[in-house]
């Protein structure tokens, strides 16, 4: 089980967390949007996905 979360902007990384909340890699973001190249891979292979939360912005 990992837990990703998004970038807040454009020129940041994602980050992928493990289950006990270490940091596995970042496959998306930055300046180039590529991630920081550790978890390429990841959007390809990731499968049985679940949204746990998401904030709608609304207040």
């Amino acid at each position: 089980m990992v837990y990703y979360v998004p970038p807040q902007c454009c020129d940041q990384f994602s980050t992928l967390y493990d289950k006990d909340g270490n940091i596995i890699c970042a496959p998306d973001g930055g300046i180039t949007g590529q991630g920081d190249g550790r978890g390429s891979d990841f959007f390809a292979e990731r499968k049985n996905k679940k949204l746990i939360w998401q904030d709608t912005g609304e207040r």
